[in-house]
């Protein structure tokens, strides 16, 4: 698997790569200049299939230490239909490999647990065994290659996360920090869907996953969530943004309105959160 070097935290050199490619065995980490290092898992999220390995500072070569340098993330909030990208890695399934393209769409999204994420398109033809990142021409990081097909008729093509939508997440793994989930697959109820439909503003939830938090603490399909813990939830990104702050094993409270036959009747639910396993 091709990793991404995003930076250290003084002691170790941390690399983003994918869980599933690290998560059985000994790791061993090979650099641009063809040494190697022992690598260890760290945190990981099984939600976007993300992880972080790192490796001892004092196991790299000072001659690879001035060779290598950190990825410079870019932003994939401004990016356009038909914009030529580079893929890097080993897209093809070979090390060392690039391919080039374009971007097909940038305004598809992702739907996972607790979450809603970019997914950018392009017209790149993907390989089974791939792995990398999409970066723009001026080698700034735009997108993260991952391996679930999440827009229907692109199975044979390149999808990348948007990397605007998951900064958040690499830095919380960088942090050795745990992802926890509730297990909800959702949508945003907005304004115009909330007067239109006369339904409250928050997070429809369309799906709970069986044995999850969620579905545990009583949460159903049809539940509109609107607060947890306190804090206002307009949409997927507030519940996001939320959850990233909390804990394994950390309790919270959610708030969600649940249609009755002539209205909605509040209810709070107390979530104990987990990390999702795979």
């Amino acid at each position: 698997a091709a990793g991404l070097i995003i930076g250290d935290n003084g002691m170790e050199l941390l690399i983003l790569t994918e869980h599933e490619k690290v998560k059985d065995g000994d790791l061993k980490i090979r650099f641009y200049d063809h040494t190697e290092a022992a690598g260890t898992l760290k945190k990981y999220d099984s939600n976007t299939g993300l992880a972080v390995v790192s490796v001892n500072l004092s196991d790299v070569d000072s001659s690879t230490r001035e060779v290598i340098s950190y990825a410079e993330l870019g932003s994939s909030k401004s990016l356009r239909s038909g914009q030529p990208v580079i893929v890097v890695g080993n897209p093809t399934g070979s090390n060392g490999s690039l391919l080039f393209g374009n971007l097909t769409s940038v305004t598809q999204t992702a739907e996972l647990y607790d979450s809603s994420y970019n997914i950018l398109t392009t017209d790149i033809l993907k390989s089974s065994n791939g792995s990398g990142v999409v970066a723009d021409w001026s080698g700034k990081i735009i997108g993260l290659l991952q391996e679930k097909t999440e827009v229907e008729g692109q199975d044979n093509t390149i999808q990348a996360y948007g990397i605007s939508d998951v900064k958040d997440l690499i830095e919380h793994l960088s942090n050795n920090q745990d992802i926890v989930y509730m297990g909800i697959v959702g949508a945003d109820v907005t304004t115009a869907i909330s007067e239109t439909e006369n339904i409250p503003i928050g997070v429809y939830v369309s799906e709970v996953q069986l044995n999850s938090p969620a579905i545990r603490a009583g949460i159903q399909p049809g539940d509109i969530i609107t607060s947890i813990s306190g804090q206002p939830v307009t949409n997927q990104k507030d519940m996001m943004s939320v959850l990233l702050k909390c804990a394994d094993g950390q309790s919270i409270q959610v708030v969600c309105e649940r249609p009755s036959k002539t209205e909605y009747q509040e209810l709070t639910f107390t979530v104990e959160l987990k990390v999702l396993e795979k």
